[in-house]
């Protein structure tokens, strides 16, 4: 499907219209106090791969990642019963490079924005902000890294680890596979 540079799908601007118009939805997208889990890039696999793995063997009790917070939020008047089916339909029917990146911004942003108390990361290498590198653009370097940054209901410990991360972004380090799992201190 042809379209002018620039200009979302329309399935994309249903999509954020809806989230636009529903606050209450909005409002569900996060993590319990200290639970957020976000993640990136590849160690070994995929980060989300791991994560899945270590869920299976019982670990990372508490902490709570956006897609499974999505799994439960209700989606009315979409058609799709959750907000994770929403989210998913509509990617699958736009290109990823634009419509679909903008999807998944648009809802780690609030997720972020969101979080509270000390957030975990689960963050591997090939990770950039950079449009020019399509290959290794990931929304945590673009979006979740600056709305965490300006996000006052976050710990300091989570602050000092957030700016090892915003460093090697802007630095162009490629290459921080570094984990942090927040516990009690």
């Amino acid at each position: 499907m042809s379209r002018p540079v620039g200009r979302l799908h329309e399935q994309t601007r249903q999509f954020l219209s809806f989230l636009r118009r529903a606050p209450l939805v909005r409002a569900q997208i996060c993590a319990p106090k200290d639970g957020t889990l976000l993640y990136s890039g590849k160690m070994m696999r995929n980060a989300w791969e791991e994560i899945a793995e270590l869920r299976e063997r019982g670990a990372l009790p508490g902490l709570t990642t956006l897609p499974e917070v999505l799994a439960n939020i209700p989606a009315p008047e979409t058609g799709h019963a959750t907000l994770q089916r929403y989210t998913e339909a509509t990617c699958q029917a736009v290109p990823w490079e634009d419509d679909g990146f903008i999807i998944w911004r648009a809802l780690s942003g609030i997720f972020a924005a969101q979080a509270e108390g000390r957030v975990s990361f689960y963050i591997g290498a090939g990770i950039s902000a950079d449009n020019d590198d399509l290959a290794r653009r990931k929304v945590f370097a673009v979006t979740e890294l600056r709305v965490l940054a300006r996000n006052p209901r976050i710990d300091t410990l989570t602050r000092d680890v957030l700016g090892y991360y915003l460093r090697c972004v802007e630095n162009r380090n490629h290459a921080m596979s570094f984990s942090f799992i927040g516990g009690g201190c």
